[in-house]
């Protein structure tokens, strides 16, 4: 819980909803996704991740706060720092604004990121044939 749920005995009415802005971090996965440092996603939760929890290990292994809310309080998401990888994990939904024909950046990102880890590794295939 944040500071300022810690007293709350009832629980309704305390998720997290609607429309927030988002502070991206540069030099991340994220920021090279939305290209800019301020954006708006939607969320729907009730639960956080707690900087306390993250230890300097998990940082030393790659782990990055990529972004978080306005007043730097909550963590909006994470990544790894894993150079042939794209691992992006988000609090909002991405897929509340994605649209057929405008998919949302993250999703784009990360399917083209796919794409190209696939072609590379059927040229290592190929190449060791």
């Amino acid at each position: 819980l944040l500071k300022s749920q810690e007293d709350v005995i009832e629980k309704g009415g305390t998720m997290r909803l609607g429309a927030e802005k988002i502070i991206i971090n540069e030099n991340t996965k994220l920021y090279e996704a939305y290209k800019q440092k301020e954006i708006f996603e939607r969320f729907r939760h009730r639960y956080h991740i707690q900087e306390r929890f993250i230890d300097d290990k998990a940082k030393e292994n790659g782990l990055i706060i990529s972004s978080r809310n306005e007043s730097g309080e909550i963590i909006n998401s994470i990544e790894l720092d894993r150079k042939d990888h794209w691992i992006v994990g988000t609090q909002f939904h991405p897929e509340f604004k994605s649209r057929p024909y405008a998919p949302s950046k993250v999703y784009y990102n990360f399917i083209n990121a796919c794409v190209i880890y696939k072609n590379k590794r059927k040229r290592n295939l190929v190449s060791d044939s």
